[in-house]
């Protein structure tokens, strides 16, 4: 079954407690919509079939409030700071990322303000962390392959391992992919080594 609409993130937004807070997921397939009475759909995130809240189908189609976001970030190192979406467990942030469960309550702790500190500066009052991407549903070509876009030549550098990455590579799809380059060069320069599976040199 073909997907009525795909959005994938932004990448200038993406870090990983917006990850945390909008979807995991670094692509959003929406199947169906109303899959049942409550409004909820049929999605596929990056080859998974889950089922969305009509919550998190706003969070990804509409954004939400800057206020509420930050309120959620500021919840995790504040722990008097109420947040509906943020869930605690003996006084415990609980996270559904693999990523943030590994981390210690420092980490996530100087993350968090970090974090915070950068919404601060937003100018706007809304925040949306996904764009919809168009699907073309033309008819397969057999004429000479296009060449790829300067986005698709790009290279995605992971923030922990200091690997940079393809965007045809497996890995590239990592949550912490967040620091992105034009060139080869330019990677290298900022300390990045490539990926032995997809970075020719």
């Amino acid at each position: 079954m073909e997907p009525l609409l795909r959005f994938k993130k932004i990448k200038d937004k993406q870090n990983i407690l917006c990850d945390e807070f909008f979807h995991e997921a670094s692509k959003i397939d929406i199947i169906s919509f109303n899959y049942n009475n409550e409004g909820s759909a049929l999605c596929r995130c990056d080859g998974k079939l889950r089922k969305l809240s009509k919550n998190r189908i706003n969070k990804i189609l509409f954004g939400v409030e800057l206020a509420r976001l930050d309120t959620f970030i500021k919840g995790i190192y504040q722990p008097d700071t109420k947040s509906k979406d943020l869930k605690r467990k003996n006084g415990k942030v609980q996270f559904r990322m693999e990523e943030l469960k590994s981390l210690d309550k420092y980490s996530v702790g100087n993350l968090a303000k970090k974090i915070h500190k950068e919404l601060l500066q937003q100018e706007i009052g809304h925040i949306s962390y996904f764009q919809e991407q168009k699907i073309n549903p033309a008819k397969k070509s057999k004429s000479k392959k296009s060449a790829p876009s300067p986005a698709e030549q790009a290279y995605f550098g992971n923030k922990n391992t200091h690997v940079f990455h393809l965007r045809t590579c497996n890995n590239y799809n990592s949550s912490t992919c967040t620091a992105v380059f034009n060139s080869l060069k330019e990677a290298k320069k900022a300390g990045f080594r490539p990926c032995k599976l997809c970075s020719s040199e």
